[in-house]
């Protein structure tokens, strides 16, 4: 069984140790499990009052004059169930005067604050006084041209006998204020009658309902609930450190059911099962756990005693002490520590090793064994992530090289298109024509450019590097993945660059920067005007 145990696992590359292994003990030691089952039931006192019109007198004031256990109507559960209930103790029922509009019926209205009105804000058409209603206001421009006598031919100059004339013309806009319609809304508050109350300041009292009347009592709510302890008796083999795994992992129909006791209340030292053998302590120990109390009290129990055939080895290897459990009457093993985990402990040893000498490829290659092998949790996904991690800034750096190498070849080439063939959108074209020559600024633009490309490269902004690129065992091949990635990425950066010198976006980043270093030029010179100012004041006195 262990030899099978070796092959069905992939990742285990030591030997089968099924052969090698020298039996110490063989030990026939059943576990066994109590389940107590326990029927509860929990009665309380709750207060209500409700509005009536009636009168009631309490023959009964107080919860404390009510034994919870024996009102009428009230039965204890016969069988396991889960319910709640609830009885009103008649007697208790107590008529008193609202608390709330102490008997007067009707309180003050509390949307208009008793005074039988409120203030509501409206809304109404007014006339614009912007331009009085039209919907426009109208401005005038005089137009000046020159024409001969009687003929209708305009001039924008004079000559050959022309005379100077004049013409008003009228302009219509619309007016800002109502939009042209020529009327704006106006609010205004008004007074109304308050739809609470209706005017009369007063509502029914909404805790009576107009009675002026609360009936106070109590009751007793019943809750009716089942809960389930459990005990395991394991072989002396078995540490405690490992009962809540092996308890966690026994498969459910291993359990045969050897014995069963109903119990009457807490009634435990009538029960038989505190008496059997092995298991007597156990089954006591769980008993003794139950109790109950004024408010709870213990219907009834069933203590049911599951047994798990069981074979206990501890066997021996390269001189080292192991133990395993062959559960069930078809053996299935169970091992908490063996020589495999072992061997998975000392791969996991060296991945911590490798690590500290930097061989992160080594250590990637044993932790991936290591997962792959069902020893495998959380704590070694968490240490491969944080091994791919260091593999992944291999790759950064190589990236970071690739696009350093590309910028370096391509500079020269960037700033020979900017300098002479400069493609650009019209308006921008518009600056180059009747401010300044492309060549004034081609090495700008081009450093600008490659500058924003290698910051956006360099801090992942486009994409972050894919895991087929650094996921090798190779250091070398790592690197050579990053430096294409990075000449790839810096030259569809570039073109993207190119796409922003179209529409003139690096113009607007040196006129930015030009007002940027006149602001702070203009700064430093007040600066040492005021300085050389203060100098002549005090050399003056």
């Amino acid at each position: 069984m262990l030899n099978k145990f070796c092959d069905n696992e992939k990742a285990y590359h030591g030997p089968n140790i099924g052969k090698e292994i020298k039996i110490l003990q063989v030990i026939d030691a059943p576990i066994y499990r109590a389940e107590l089952a326990t029927q509860y039931d929990k009665r309380t006192f709750e207060l209500h009052s409700q509005s009536t019109q009636e009168y009631f007198k309490p023959t009964i004031s107080k919860p404390s004059e009510v034994n919870r256990w024996k009102v009428a109507g009230i039965n204890s559960p016969s069988a396991f169930c889960d319910l709640v209930k609830e009885f009103t103790i008649l007697e208790s029922r107590e008529t008193r005067t609202c608390h709330t509009c102490h008997g007067d019926k009707k309180i003050i209205c509390e949307h208009c604050h008793g005074s039988g009105s409120i203030t509501e804000t409206r809304t109404r058409e007014k006339t614009c006084s912007s331009c009085n209603g039209r919907g426009y206001y109208t401005s005038t421009s005089t137009e000046t041209y020159w024409t001969n006598p009687g003929s209708q031919i305009k001039y924008n100059h004079g000559g050959d006998g022309r005379i100077m004339q004049s013409k008003t013309i009228t302009h219509k806009h619309t007016c800002s204020k109502c939009n042209g319609n020529g009327t704006i809304q106006e609010e205004y508050q008004v007074q109304v009658t308050c739809p609470t109350c209706g005017g009369n300041k007063k509502v029914v009292c909404p805790t009576c309902k107009g009675t002026g009347l609360m009936m106070h009592y109590f009751s007793v709510k019943q809750q009716a609930y089942k809960n389930t302890l459990n005990r395991w008796f394991y072989p002396d083999l078995v540490q405690k450190d490992e009962f809540k795994e092996f308890s966690e992992n026994i498969d459910s129909s291993l359990w045969q059911l050897s014995d069963r006791y109903d119990i009457q209340g807490t009634q435990f030292d009538t029960c038989a099962g505190r008496n059997l053998p092995v298991i007597g302590g156990m089954v006591g120990r769980l008993c003794a756990s139950v109790s109950e109390n004024e408010e709870t009290h213990i219907c009834f129990n069933r203590l049911s005693i599951y047994t798990c055939p069981a074979i206990a080895i501890e066997y021996q290897w390269n001189e080292k002490k192991y133990h395993c459990v062959l559960l069930g009457t078809d053996w299935q093993l169970f091992s908490f520590r063996s020589p495999i985990s072992d061997y998975f402990e000392e791969q996991r040893e060296s991945v911590q090793s490798d690590l500290q000498k930097g061989n992160v490829s080594g250590a990637w290659k044993k932790m991936r064994n290591v997962l792959e092998s069902s020893q495998s949790d959380t704590a070694d996904t968490d240490a491969i992530m944080q091994i791919q991690q260091r593999m992944r800034l291999t790759t950064h750096y190589g990236k970071i090289l690739g696009s350093l190498l590309t910028i370096v070849a391509l500079l020269p080439l960037l700033i020979d298109y900017f300098a002479h063939y400069n493609i650009v959108a019209p308006w921008t074209d518009l600056v180059y024509r009747f401010v300044y020559l492309p060549q004034n600024d081609a090495i700008l633009r081009a450093v600008i450019s490659f500058a924003i490309s290698f910051y956006l490269i360099k801090t992942d902004f486009f994409i972050r590097i894919p895991k087929f690129l650094y996921l090798h065992s190779s250091g070398f091949i790592r690197m050579l993945n990053g430096i294409l990635w990075g000449i790839l990425l810096t030259v569809v950066a570039t073109a993207i660059m190119l796409v922003l010198n179209y529409f003139g976006v690096f113009i607007a980043i040196l006129a930015v920067m030009a007002i940027a270093l006149g602001i702070v030029t203009t700064i430093i010179w007040l600066l040492v005007f005021l300085i050389m100012l203060a100098i002549r004041f005090i050399t003056t006195l």
